[in-house]
């Protein structure tokens, strides 16, 4: 056996062993304890041995499956047969599918709840519009600036989870110059977000809770006499975007009209499993659930898809 062919057996047997340790043999031995089935744990909020998520941000055991093994690589692709997607190995009931919902850019649609200013304005003006070309135009018209897709959407995430220049300047590999200039244009073209988080460490530091949409309180965290009030900005984002799906899972849960069991959640998406045969009306039922849940002064848009196992689900609507 060569060099390459060795390489390309161990590389295939580590990956089917952590397949199998970290998930086959655990769900195999789930669902022989409940007649096929195998069912998520969730972890509510941050637990002393640090499972789960300060901001209610609902994790479950089985969120962070992978879309391959990383076993496959052009490299081996003669040497050794594709391993399986671990995703493909959960399937529906016999008769049903997966009907699945996520959120549309539910964390700056968050932001732009909170902050209002420009963004709010678009979203109520076109629900569905690419918020990463609007703000990319916005740079160019106010700065004179170009700015392309990946910077301003790495800035957007950075302002709402406490990153700044320094981030922005390794993860795109460029000088930390360039990166605060980027975040200057940012900021001229888009104050709201800047003055948001600026608004978030006055209330803290008044006494007051930074409390999020569904009514849950924060104080700041205190680390070795440090106060981490940037981290406030994103309990407020992620803290309310949690709300928001709990709050989507409640009203589907409850509807009357209601044919499918939700299966499982992860971070902004839903997935339900339901007969054949009401695929169209469930997905329409879940869209009510998801996108009409009051109390947001921005429109809420969730994108839907059906498939008979979760590697494999196509867009549906």
């Amino acid at each position: 056996m060569s060099d390459k062919n060795l390489l390309a057996v161990l590389k295939r047997r580590a990956k089917l062993q952590k397949l199998l340790g970290t998930y086959v043999r655990k769900f195999n031995q789930s669902s022989l304890d409940y007649d096929g089935k195998f069912f998520p744990y969730y972890n509510q909020t941050r637990s002393e041995d640090d499972y789960g998520t300060r901001t209610g941000r609902l994790s479950s055991d089985i969120q962070q499956l992978p879309k391959d093994t990383g076993a496959n690589t052009d490299m081996f692709d003669d040497l050794i047969d594709d391993l399986p997607s671990v995703r493909s190995l959960i399937v529906p009931s016999d008769g049903k599918s997966f009907v699945k919902r996520d959120f549309s850019g539910q964390e700056i649609r968050v932001a732009a709840h909170y902050a209002e200013g420009k963004i709010l304005k678009a979203y109520q003006d076109d629900p569905k519009m690419d918020v990463h070309a609007f703000v990319e135009n916005l740079i160019i018209d106010m700065t004179g600036i170009h700015l392309n897709r990946t910077p301003v959407k790495m800035i957007s995430f950075l302002k709402l989870y406490g990153g700044g220049p320094t981030v922005l300047s390794k993860r795109l590999g460029i000088d930390i110059e360039v990166a605060r200039g980027f975040f200057q244009a940012y900021d001229t073209a888009l104050p709201e977000f800047k003055q948001l988080m600026k608004d978030i460490e006055s209330i803290s530091r008044s006494g007051k809770k930074i409390v999020t949409w569904g009514g849950r309180g924060y104080d700041v965290e205190i680390k070795n006499g440090r106060e981490f009030y940037y981290k406030l900005g994103n309990i407020l984002i992620q803290g309310s975007s949690a709300d928001m799906t709990k709050e989507a899972m409640i009203r589907y849960f409850y509807h009357p009209d209601r044919n499918g069991d939700m299966a499982l959640t992860v971070q902004d998406e839903i997935v339900v499993e339901v007969d054949d045969e009401h695929i169209d009306s469930e997905i329409a039922l879940l869209k009510c659930a998801m996108d009409d849940i009051p109390g947001w002064d921005v429109p809420l848009k969730s994108d839907g898809c059906v498939g008979k196992n979760l590697a494999e689900m196509k867009d549906y609507e």
